[in-house]
């Protein structure tokens, strides 16, 4: 089973103070096969984008009426990897809304267990909701960029991790050394990505969202020859209660680079170019040791210790 009622937590567990369990989930490769696409040193990794979905998703349930505006300070711990024919129970939890000038704050957890049984953050953030979402800002001029060496199916053949599923780019304006401009596809409905979703439709998009931290990817390759992971997202705002169903504009600004580590802030943009959500503090590794684990992009094909 994908979904499990809250009752049944293994024994002795209690949730963490101040927080309520919203729900439970055993994520596995049959059920949830979008992690077919997102495959890192042979094991199936939950994208970033799908902790943001859930997440969010935790602190809705115990808030109806207000909708989703953002994040704060999303951090992801510890990563959640699956193996082929394995399965790893989730458990989702937040906290109660409390009043931050015209919005809602609720503190979020996605936790899980390592298999000694001691219990993990995987993930953690606070989510803001409203009660009526905020117009959003008027977006800058993208930056003027210079042409993009590779075509689309060497990216994903040469520099990407990402299966056919999560093959998100529409199109690469181009790059500089501190920026880079491209189009990315929305995401097909959530039963195509699991079974028994938890929405019959998306809070953000995971996909546009995945896509530009591939992106994040690419500008690594470019200019350090290395692959690059999320690790921290300082502040999401989303200005409509749902992506457009066409391609999106996704504006990158790399305004820290040490080589080893990265942060941008980036825009998503509709057709006319208005803002339809905005991070700030993207916070990514850079790695040439990542560069091994993205061409093992098959399930069970992980390098043996």
């Amino acid at each position: 089973p994908t979904s499990l009622p809250m009752s049944a937590a293994a024994p002795g567990t209690q949730p963490p103070p101040d927080l309520s369990l919203a729900f439970e989930r055993v994520v596995d490769v049959a059920s949830h096969p979008i992690l077919r696409s997102h495959v890192l040193d042979g094991r199936a990794v939950l994208p970033m984008a799908v902790h943001m979905e859930w997440l969010a998703h935790a602190a809705l349930h115990g808030n109806p009426g207000l909708v989703f505006q953002g994040f704060n300070d999303l951090r992801i711990t510890h990563g959640i990897m699956v193996e082929e024919g394995g399965s790893n129970p989730l458990r989702l939890f937040a906290g109660r809304a409390s009043r931050q000038d015209k919005n809602f704050c609720v503190h979020v957890e996605l936790r899980g267990r390592r298999r000694d049984g001691r219990e993990v953050i995987h993930s953690r953030a606070d989510v803001v909701l409203t009660a009526a979402l905020a117009k959003p800002p008027v977006a800058d001029k993208p930056p003027n960029v210079q042409p993009y060496a590779h075509p689309l199916d060497e990216v994903y053949k040469y520099f990407l991790f990402h299966g056919p599923e999560l093959h998100g780019i529409e199109s690469i304006e181009g790059l500089t050394d501190n920026s880079f401009v491209g189009s990315a596809y929305p995401a097909p409905a959530p039963a195509e990505w699991f079974a028994g979703p938890l929405r019959a439709s998306w809070v953000a998009d995971p996909l546009v969202l995945d896509t530009s931290f591939q992106m994040m990817i690419l500008w690594s390759f470019a200019q350090h020859g290395a692959g690059s992971l999320p690790c921290f997202l300082g502040r999401y705002r989303q200005f409509r209660r749902a992506f457009p169903p066409g391609p999106v504009r996704v504006v990158i600004r790399v305004n820290r680079d040490n080589g080893s580590f990265a942060r941008a802030d980036i825009d998503y943009l509709d057709r006319e170019g208005a803002i339809i959500a905005q991070v700030q503090d993207y916070e990514c590794v850079i790695d040439p040791g990542l560069n091994q684990a993205f061409r093992r992009n098959q399930l069970g094909t992980a390098v043996k210790a």
